[in-house]
């Protein structure tokens, strides 16, 4: 079965991994609305530039507020002319750098992005300053950057990187939606590092939108996994509110060796018979307690040759994946 699997950074952990397995990476300097994706063009092989522009336009000029119909012609021309300045003709060979036999789609950075059409725009005044200034708001394009790049070739499909030090995280649920819309099911989020989200990202209220996600996304047939190091901060955040919702709402866990206090707050919860913490107590370095519904265990922990070399990095990466 094939698990599409998101990933949340907030510390870079998992750059090198994306790099390791050709893993698409969203920050803010890969969003672009101009780019089209291969599958597009497998979609609409006779016509795709012209239905591209259609909906960069039909975009634009929902962002301006429907105000745009004077300079559709306009806009549409400064469209075309900025792909035809990358040699972008409409033609699929275009699209393709070919050796021998093999072909390589188009690189990611071998596309226009929003900002040569809006420096265009702006150079030849087609539209006035106060529409501009409103698509040079970055997040205002970022909604609409980010459903075009959902449309991604399939190489990505199964493993995408959100790199949250790079990103607005006040978008947070616009990721989320897109994510839950384009995806659906069949569907693994993982938040890395909990702890620091909910430090980091109060004013954004992360933690408010994380804990209706696990009793919301379960609607979308998809999972939620998240990861931390530090669970102390997590019990004692809110008063332990926040912590037990997020256990409640898990049908897995999986506990690692913990601080005698970590243990006493976890048993403060009061969702853990003393069996439960016991076991957790007993633990040791390179075991795990794992709960799966009303099912518990220990188990030994072992990494393969081929994470730790996901982990650490290194040209062996692709070599060893064809004997895992």
């Amino acid at each position: 079965m094939n698990i599409r699997q998101i990933v949340f950074d907030i510390e870079g952990e998992y750059i090198n991994i994306a790099k390791s397995t050709d893993t698409f990476v969203y920050n803010d300097t890969n969003f672009n609305i101009l780019y089209i994706p291969e599958i597009y063009i497998s979609n609409n092989k006779n016509n795709f530039l012209d239905l591209k522009i259609e909906e960069l336009y039909a975009d634009i000029n929902h962002i301006l507020g429907s105000k745009l119909d004077k300079y559709e012609k306009e806009i549409k021309t400064h469209i075309k002319d900025i792909y035809l300045k990358f040699g972008i003709t409409g033609d699929m060979n275009n699209m393709y750098s070919y050796s021998g036999i093999n072909k390589e789609y188009r690189k990611y950075s071998n596309f226009p992005s929003q900002i040569d059409l809006i420096e265009k725009l702006k150079a030849d005044k087609v539209l006035p300053k106060t529409y501009i200034k409103q698509l040079e708001e970055v997040d205002l394009f970022k909604k609409y950057n980010f459903y075009e790049g959902e449309k991604l070739n399939s190489k990505f499909d199964t493993f995408i990187v959100f790199d949250l030090k790079k990103l607005d995280t006040k978008n947070f649920d616009i990721y989320i939606n897109y994510i839950k819309e384009y995806y659906g099911d069949k569907l693994l989020i993982y938040i890395d590092e909990m702890w620091k989200i909910i430090n980091r990202y109060k004013e954004e209220q992360l933690d408010i939108k994380i804990a209706e996600l696990f009793k919301t996304i379960r609607k979308n047939k998809a999972g939620i996994v998240v990861i931390s190091q530090d669970i102390h901060d997590i019990l004692k955040y809110k008063n332990g509110t926040f912590g037990k919702s997020i256990l409640n709402n898990s049908y897995t866990k999986l506990y690692f060796k913990m601080q005698y206090m970590d243990l006493d707050l976890l048993k403060e919860l009061g969702i853990y018979s003393d069996t439960y913490i016991n076991s957790i107590r007993k633990l040791i370095k390179g075991q795990a307690f794992m709960q799966i519904g009303d099912n518990s265990f220990n188990l030994d922990i072992k990494t393969s040759k081929f994470e730790n070399l996901l982990i650490e990095g290194g040209d062996d990466v692709e070599e060893d994946t064809s004997s895992n």
